[in-house]
């Protein structure tokens, strides 16, 4: 086999590893959300576990076949790894686990202990 060859088989390859990838992000999103029939369950940390190593894994993997596509100056290889590298990334932050992991939640307000209502007309309130 050429070096040509080689070359194309390793392209095939890595495809095949990041559409493997792509699938084994989405299956981590639905072994915790998909329900049927039933209360949502809790989301464990051996969930969050699997679903950041895959999508670690599978970034790198993206990462490093469109820069050695790059660096070989395969246009199609480029193309190729430049949209999985898209569709990883849309993949990883649609399925994330747990749900809403990319959203700024504001903190809850802690309320003081102590604090009592102030009614209007009860005479009990501070300032008046």
């Amino acid at each position: 086999m050429t070096r040509r060859g080689w070359l194309r088989l390793l392209d095939v390859v890595l495809v095949v590893a990041l559409l493997g990838l792509l699938l084994a992000v989405f299956a981590s999103h639905l072994d915790v959300y998909l329900v049927f029939l039933g209360e949502q369950p809790e989301v464990t940390e051996s969930a969050i576990d699997r679903y950041e190593s895959r999508a670690v894994v599978g970034l790198v993997l993206a990462i490093a076949s469109l820069g050695q596509a790059v660096v070989r100056r395969s246009t199609g290889g480029s193309v190729t790894f430049g949209i999985l590298l898209l569709v990883m990334l849309a993949t990883i932050v649609v399925f994330a686990v747990p749900n809403g992991r990319w959203t700024d939640r504001a903190p809850t307000p802690v309320q003081d202990q102590n604090y009592t209502p102030c009614f209007s007309g009860s005479n009990d309130c501070v300032g008046g």
